[in-house]
């Protein structure tokens, strides 16, 4: 690959090109094995799915449910604790004091 050649002329071997050469190389190495690791996750998942089709559903609704309850809980929890109740207001950012409803 191109992206890996030596510039010509520089024949030490300390010098940075063939330091960065090495941590593109590294970088690049923990790239693919990274995507390896992932892709072999995903299958796993995907059988597990497949397999115990009624369990993972219901793991899936309730954990989905959890979340959505937990998100309207602290919804309504920030609609009380800000001071302003314009629909700015309930976000997690602080609203600018001009734009008030």
């Amino acid at each position: 690959m191109a992206l890996f050649r030596k510039k010509e002329g520089s024949g030490k071997s300390g010098d940075s090109t063939t330091f960065s050469e090495r941590e593109r190389r590294k970088k690049l190495n923990e790239m693919k094995l990274s995507k390896v690791i992932s892709s072999l996750i995903f299958i796993v998942i995907g059988v597990i799915l497949i397999i115990w089709r009624d369990p993972a559903l219901t793991v899936i609704c309730t954990v989905l449910a959890a979340l959505l309850c937990a998100a309207g809980v602290v919804g309504i929890v920030m609609y009380f604790v800000t001071k302003e109740r314009g629909f700015t207001g309930t976000a997690l950012c602080r609203p600018s004091s001009a734009s008030s409803f």
